[in-house]
């Protein structure tokens, strides 16, 4: 009778699943939808557990095959038709859940596996939006954080640093450039002041008493000026005054046509470029005359030059002479020469 019961209820039983085409454990009403409908409050459902070596020994793996993977970076893995492809979770995976405001990086943690973290903004100096455009924020990038030549022009492209983007006081323009202060400014003009004069026959040597060294002034003028303008230079005191400060490029030549008695040259005469500034005089450049010595006239066929770069202020007199010309006459001065020339070179 047992017999005949078991039997009658295991043909209900099958009669049961091949009329509902699916299978519930721990239920007699599996979900219309499920094949297979597990029904527990105190127990999961195990699917086969393997190492990669195994899952990858699976021949001819169907397409949603799902296996836990328990080494490497263990997980649940499902076969997509083509490769293994691990299910969203602590492993992982390329199925990454939505962040919660736009522009979210995900950020691999600092440790294997290496999965990703939550989403994060990215913050600081640089942001991006959810379109994914970079911006670095104003000010942001200081000489602080630039090591030494590593902004290169080949890591710059074309026109890509704008007057716009860069930080600096002052207005850029086509007609100021970038200070290494950070300033934009304007060039500073140099003016052209040159002067020139040139004399002979008629030189004289001055005699005023207050000037140093037994300094003589060489009589020029204006009038004999060879280049510049007229009133930079003062008859009065046959100096050149200085327009502006800046360095001045000055040569000074004297020659005695008919040479020198040697005698006369015990005093070291020569050439001499004197400064007047505020009242102060000084010596800022001098030269003894030399020469070849032609022993049947006893003369010394005299002459000297000077040139050089020399630091002035505006207002200075600048006064071309002859030092230790005490015993110098007019009459050896008939047939001499001299000339000077005078300009800025830089501020």
């Amino acid at each position: 009778m047992k017999k005949l019961l078991s039997l009658v209820a295991t043909i209900l039983i099958y009669h049961n699943v091949q009329s509902q085409n699916n299978v519930g454990i721990n239920t007699s009403k599996p979900d219309a939808s499920a094949a297979l409908d597990v029904s527990s409050t105190t127990q999961g459902m195990l699917v086969p557990r393997m190492t990669l070596t195994q899952r990858d020994g699976i021949s001819t793996p169907a397409s949603g095959l799902l296996i836990y993977q328990i080494d490497e970076t263990p997980g649940f893995y499902y076969f997509d038709g083509t490769k293994w492809v691990m299910l969203n979770g602590s492993g992982g995976g390329s199925n990454l859940a939505n962040g919660t405001a736009g522009g979210q990086l995900y950020i691999t943690g600092d440790a294997a596996p290496y999965a990703p973290q939550n989403p994060a903004s990215l913050t600081g100096d640089v942001t991006i939006n959810s379109a994914a455009v970079a911006t670095i924020a104003d000010n942001a990038i200081t000489t602080a954080k630039i090591n030494d030549a590593s902004v290169t022009a080949a890591k710059l492209a074309d026109a890509s640093v704008t007057a716009a983007k860069l930080s600096a006081t002052g207005t850029a323009s086509n007609t100021t450039f970038l200070r290494g202060d950070g300033t934009w400014a304007e060039p500073i003009a140099l003016t052209p002041e040159a002067y020139a004069a040139k004399k002979a026959g008629s030189l004289s040597l001055l005699n005023v008493g207050v000037l140093p060294g037994g300094f003589r002034p060489v009589n020029f003028v204006a009038s004999e000026r060879t280049a510049g303008t007229p009133a930079l230079f003062s008859d009065t005191d046959n100096s050149y005054v200085v327009p502006s400060s800046g360095v001045y490029k000055i040569g000074f030549m004297f020659r005695y046509g008919s040479g020198l008695q040697a005698a006369l040259l015990t005093n070291n005469p020569g050439p001499a470029i004197l400064r007047n500034r505020a009242g102060v005089f000084t010596l800022i450049d001098n030269r003894s005359f030399n020469g070849a010595n032609l022993v049947l006239l006893s003369l010394t066929i005299s002459e000297a030059s000077l040139s050089s770069l020399y630091p002035l202020q505006a207002g200075d007199r600048i006064t071309f002479g002859i030092t230790g010309a005490s015993a110098l006459d007019a009459s050896i001065l008939t047939s001499s020469l001299g000339s000077f020339y005078i300009y800025k070179v830089s501020n």
